[in-house]
């Protein structure tokens, strides 16, 4: 009797023992079923995130640059506007430009960029007359200085023609200069002008400078020639 109960015994503690390790296998492969299933969704999860997140800066990137980014070879490439852009000057796209327009903008800044390079021409030096009237010098004289100084009338009509010309139907300046040895004007400037420009007056004084007066009796002296204009 004792052996048959042992033995009964004995097998129903092998059967609840396989019962039970069955049990933790079942246990074993389904929490690592849950853990796998969990894996692949947060993987998905961040792959999806990294794309959102790629298309976005992309998104940005080709709206608009970053506050504060500088152009460079990378980024001054426009794929989504490559005739310029219209914005609303707060960064924001109002639209893409069209090829005419931008052809358009390009020939306007041209044009204005040479307008401010050329001076303003109001007059030719053929519409103004100009007469040397005197050449006075102090405690000096120099004979051949009023027709030295003549043979630069030329000169003196380009000054005032490109530089807005006569503003009445007369007009005169004064330069003073000094007559160095070898009777040569230096140090020429404006004494007085009337009715023409300053830029006029000051390109006329450029002209005497260096312009040959002739041979002083003194070493040096000092001088004033008056100019007078007329159309």
């Amino acid at each position: 009797m004792t052996n048959v109960s042992y033995g009964l015994l004995g097998r129903s503690s092998l059967g609840i023992g396989l019962v039970g390790f069955a049990t933790f296998i079942t246990s074993v492969s389904a929490t690592s079923d849950v853990v796998s299933a969990e894996a692949q969704t947060e993987a998905a999860a961040a792959v999806v995130q990294a794309g959102s997140s790629s298309a976005d800066t992309d998104s940005n990137r080709s709206t608009s640059m970053e506050a504060g980014e500088t152009c460079t070879l990378s980024n001054r490439r426009d794929p989504l506007c490559p005739w310029g852009r219209l914005s609303d000057g707060h960064g924001k796209l109002v639209r893409c430009m069209l090829s005419d327009e931008t052809h358009s903008v390009t020939q306007n800044s041209s044009r204005e960029t040479a307008a401010r390079s050329v001076p303003t021409r109001t007059e030719t030096p053929s519409d103004v007359t100009a007469a040397v009237t005197s050449v006075v010098f102090e405690g000096e004289s120099i004979a051949s200085a009023k027709q030295n100084f003549a043979s630069a009338v030329p000169d003196y009509q380009t000054c005032v023609a490109n530089n807005g010309g006569l503003r009445h139907g007369a007009a005169e300046v004064r330069i003073r200069f000094h007559v160095d040895a070898h009777g040569l004007a230096r140090d020429a400037s404006v004494s007085r002008r009337r009715f023409i420009s300053v830029q006029a007056a000051r390109c006329i004084s450029r002209v005497v400078t260096h312009h040959l007066v002739g041979p002083p009796k003194s070493k040096s002296t000092v001088g004033t020639l008056l100019i007078q204009f007329t159309k």
